[in-house]
């Protein structure tokens, strides 16, 4: 995207580690194709040899738009040995992300994930990865989530705790009260979301009772806090559904916000 000196710089609040987590948002003279990547419509006709040639010759929104439609076709093999060696390797950020939630689609290999988990310094793609993850084997990465909820990036924590409470239900109590205490109001929101799966439980309704008391506590999580504490007891798939929650996280993947059911 081309840069000018018209640029946002959107800030979450700190990570757990002190990491300042910054948005670049170039505003101005980014190309018509940057914004449209993700519509793969231009594409719906394209054959499967096409989209693999896409993705190795293309720009960076061209691929992009050729990996989300790769994710339409059939599972193949050399598909998705493509869509690895993207995810790995592709020296754009986005193309990585849409990469790894193609795979996690095409019911594809956990280790991808894993390894994104383990080595890309993008937040994003990591978030996304923990989403494949979540997708492809939750049960069987109970652990690896635990360990994902000490993460820098507040994406990455909060898809690990979401993914903790389906595998676990009411036994990621402690976890979600802890997590009331994150550092960025996004993680909170969630851990008080997630709270209102817990019935007749003393020591949740305290907790979410002093969000509500605390004066320096952002106004989205007081409201979060508020709905739980008059819900309690509400299944957690519907409470992690953002279709209507309205709880979509900037800068987010539209199709991929959290760990699919």
């Amino acid at each position: 995207m081309t840069e000018d000196i018209h640029t946002e710089r959107r800030r979450a609040a700190q990570g757990a580690d002190g990491v300042e987590q910054v948005r670049d948002i170039t505003l101005g003279t980014a190309r018509a194709e940057d914004y449209s990547a993700t519509d793969t419509s231009p594409l719906e006709d394209a054959s499967v040899s096409m989209l693999l040639e896409l993705v190795e010759t293309g720009d960076a929104p061209t691929r992009r738009r050729a990996t989300l439609a790769l994710a339409e076709r059939d599972r193949d093999t050399a598909v998705l040995a493509q869509l690895g060696e993207l995810a790995r390797t592709d020296p754009d950020d986005e193309v990585r992300q849409f990469a790894i939630e193609a795979i996690a689609k095409l019911d594809g290999d956990p280790a991808i994930a894993r390894d994104l988990l383990d080595s890309d310094e993008n937040q994003w793609v990591r978030a996304e990865a923990a989403v494949a993850l979540d997708r492809l084997d939750r049960a069987g990465h109970e652990q690896t989530f635990v360990t994902l909820l000490e993460d820098e990036a507040s994406a990455v924590r909060r898809n690990a705790l979401i993914s903790l409470t389906r595998i676990r239900g009411e036994g990621t109590r402690d976890e979600l009260l802890e997590a009331l205490s994150d550092p960025d109001d996004r993680v909170r929101e969630w851990a008080a979301k997630l709270l209102g799966a817990h019935d007749d439980d003393p020591a949740v309704d305290a907790a979410l009772g002093s969000v509500l008391e605390d004066p320096e506590e952002v106004d989205i999580v007081k409201t979060t806090a508020a709905r739980s504490l008059g819900a309690r007891g509400e299944d957690v798939e519907s409470l992690v559904d953002e279709r209507s929650s309205g709880t979509q996280m900037a800068g987010d993947h539209m199709l991929d916000q959290v760990p699919d059911v």
